[in-house]
Formats: structure tokens, C-alpha cells, sequence
């Protein structure tokens, strides 16, 4: 590849064919993320059992149980300014918020983002000592499928638009500011030499 060299065993020099302004946010992107040589040996197998350089790590070969959980423990290798508090963490995924509500009622799961509607008026009240409301930084995005026939040329113009003015136009519902969390599927649980966190939290 022209224009990379590695002067060293830590540096990698980068000669740019033109300007770009924001190369060093980009060298951010994971595309350009350090892998290790058995990432590139045998990608597949790496994808199931990632190698980072990260606070935690995987717990062993195949603690990512698809549709389940991943199970991380502490990084003792790492050096870096966010050092792990506690033993690990398990993420348990769920298709619907209630089941993760209701193991967090049962002390079976420490933090949940997501809460299902039933929940929404009771959360506060259900853990007074344990919950967070607050206002967040974010983007939703409409994405319109060009490659789709029925958002091309005279079928966009004729059918597409009036569709999307009348969807855009129609009064949207006065949701609770913890609505939005409902839309994100991830918890997690600690693991048995964890520190216990102690926050449902529902982001607006």
C-alpha cells in the first residue's frame, strides 16, 4: 500500500494523495481500528471472539452466546484513564423491555436503558433510590431508499412525496421523556466479582 509506513514498532506515517481536513477525525473510524495478525489470518473466527485493547475483555473463547448475553472481565493489561471498577460486566440482550424490567425487579439485572411502556409512570416510584431521568444528546434520521423504484423519478414525485408530507405533517403523540429508551435493547449484569451498580436508566 504507497503512501503507509510503519518507522517503528508504535508509528505508522500516512502520506495523504490530497488535502483532507478531517483526517484525524477519520483515523477515529473503525475501519482503521489496529488489528492483530490472527484477525487477518482468520477473520471469521476473530469476529466471534474479538481482541481489544479496551477496560474489559472477553471472559474466555465463546463468551459471546449469540442472542444472549457477552460476558467481559477486567482488563489487567489495560493502562488507560477509564480502569474497570469492578470484576465485569455481562450484557444480556432482550427482545422486549419487560422481561429486562422484570428481572431488574428481581435483582436478577443491575442497569437497563429501556423501559416498557407500563413502566414509564411507575419506574420512579418502583425504584426510588434507583433511577435517572435526564435529557440527552442524540439524532433519529430518515433515510429514503434510492435504490427502491417506488423513490425514483415521476413514482417518488407522484406517490413518495404526498405520503412522507402527510406523515411529517400529522401530529406526533406528547410522549413521556422517557419514551425514546424503549427503542434500545441492551443491559447488562454483573458478573459475581462486579461492584454493584444500582441505576435504572431511563434516557430521554
Amino acid at each position: 500500500m504507497s503512501g503507509l509506513v510503519a518507522t517503528d514498532d508504535s508509528t505508522i506515517t500516512v502520506k495523504l494523495s490530497q488535502p483532507e481536513a478531517d483526517w484525524s477525525l477519520r483515523l477515529g473510524y473503525s475501519a482503521f481500528f489496529p488489528l492483530p495478525s490472527a484477525a487477518l489470518a482468520d477473520p471469521t473466527a476473530y469476529g466471534e471472539n474479538p481482541v481489544g485493547n479496551g477496560p474489559y475483555k472477553f471472559a474466555k473463547t465463546g463468551a459471546w452466546v449469540h442472542d444472549q448475553s457477552i460476558s467481559l472481565v477486567k482488563n489487567t493489561d489495560y493502562s488507560g484513564p477509564r480502569e474497570a471498577k469492578n470484576g465485569g460486566v455481562t450484557f444480556k440482550f432482550y427482545t422486549d423491555p419487560g422481561p429486562a424490567y422484570t428481572d431488574l425487579q428481581s435483582d436478577n439485572l443491575d442497569v437497563t436503558d429501556v423501559l416498557p411502556s407500563n413502566a414509564l409512570k411507575t419506574f420512579v416510584t418502583d425504584f426510588p433510590d434507583r433511577n435517572a431521568a435526564k435529557p440527552v444528546a442524540t439524532n433519529a434520521t430518515l433515510n429514503i431508499p434510492q435504490y427502491n423504484a417506488n423513490f425514483q423519478g415521476e413514482a417518488e414525485s407522484s406517490a413518495g412525496r404526498p405520503c412522507h408530507t402527510r406523515s411529517i405533517a400529522k401530529r406526533s403523540p406528547k410522549w413521556s421523556s422517557a419514551e425514546p429508551a424503549r427503542r434500545q435493547r441492551l443491559s447488562y449484569r454483573r458478573s459475581s466479582t462486579a461492584s454493584r451498580r444500582t441505576s435504572p436508566v431511563a434516557k430521554s
